[in-house]
């Protein structure tokens, strides 16, 4: 009697930890989703590490070990079930069952809608779509607005824009796309893009981002506090630009409190930084950011020495720009060693 008793405690106990395992994944992933950039991702990683491999092991174990236990307690049996119904509600907020309900809607929607669900495989290929399917499906009736996922939204101007694909945006806003139509996740690095924030970062050239956006703001999109003007500092276009910040004032600073001159750094425009730096509309801007951190505690200048050569960081501190972090004087002397000796 007292050996059954004994393994009733170490199952009470082996659930009981598998629910504070459980409860503490929950914690780390709402603080995930609550917070941004490395941080959220760090806690997402911890939250999906925890559920695998310490939740699941231990219900696991103690849900074996009460189903061959020779002594029924409804109480115990009670708690289990209650934990499973808690870790699968866990699973499903961890996005567990993603997969499974995103293939259940596709089926749905292909039934209901087989020219929206053709569009949203024509889209979801990558860059290279094919314009007369897209029109063709467009013209038969699928919804512009549609979205490349069923049960998480990315409207398709947002992809396309992505992709730097005038033509196929310019497709979607004749069909009637919504110009300010928004991601509800994150797409390309960036939280809930507009496709205007999204475009200026792909590889579209100038002159393609340049028509893309006089036919968005045509469509009714809103330029103002978008990322035109981060996404110019980042392709290192002094054109663009200034045209950006002539349509409406813009968002200085990114997700991840990146300036403008961290994400030129970032791409090694030293061109672009040393005329920034002088240009008579935004060099006294420019030059207040050469020593202001991002949310990981860089200057622009750290993220420079990062480079592969000395000229960015040589253009930074010729205007006085300064470090934030120890190991950036390091890379700097190393930098200027190489430089010397090619």
């Amino acid at each position: 009697m007292a050996k059954t008793v004994l393994s009733l405690k170490k199952l009470v106990l082996f659930a009981t930890f598998s629910a504070i395992s459980g409860l503490v994944s929950f914690i780390f992933f709402l603080a995930a989703e609550a917070g941004s950039g490395d941080t959220s991702t760090f806690y997402g990683f911890v939250s999906i590490v925890c559920f695998l491999f310490i939740c699941l092991p231990l219900l696991f174990v103690s849900t074996i070990a009460i189903s061959n236990a020779k002594s029924s307690n409804a109480i115990l049996y009670m708690f289990v079930i209650v934990n499973l119904l808690g870790h699968g509600a866990l699973a499903f907020q961890l996005g567990f069952f993603d997969k499974l309900i995103d293939n259940i809607d596709e089926k749905a929607s292909y039934q209901s809608a087989p020219q929206l669900s053709e569009l949203r495989k024509e889209f979801s290929r990558g860059p290279r779509v094919n314009h007369e399917v897209i029109a063709e499906l467009l013209s038969k009736g699928a919804d512009p607005n549609g979205s490349i996922h069923g049960t998480v939204k990315i409207p398709f101007i947002v992809v396309a824009a992505s992709y730097g694909d005038l033509a196929a945006m310019e497709l979607l806003l004749y069909a009637g796309a919504d110009a300010n139509a928004r991601a509800e996740v994150e797409f390309d690095g960036i939280q809930q893009p507009s496709a205007l924030d999204v475009l200026v970062f792909s590889a579209a050239t100038h002159k393609e981002v340049s028509q893309a956006i006089k036919a968005m703001v045509a469509k009714g999109a809103h330029a103002q506090q978008t990322l035109l003007a981060l996404g110019s500092c980042s392709r290192g276009d002094m054109a663009l630009l200034v045209n950006v910040t002539e349509v409406a004032e813009q968002r200085q600073r990114d997700d991840k409190n990146n300036n403008c001159l961290h994400l030129a750094a970032q791409q090694h425009k030293f061109d672009f930084i040393d005329e920034l730096l002088q240009h008579s509309e935004f060099s006294a801007n420019a030059r207040r950011a050469l020593n202001q951190a991002n949310e990981l505690g860089q200057f622009p200048l750290d993220i420079a020495s990062l480079q592969p050569d000395i000229r960015t960081v040589e253009v930074i501190q010729h205007f006085g720009g300064t470090a934030n972090k120890k190991q950036t004087s390091k890379r700097i002397a190393a930098l200027k060693q190489r430089s010397s000796n090619p």
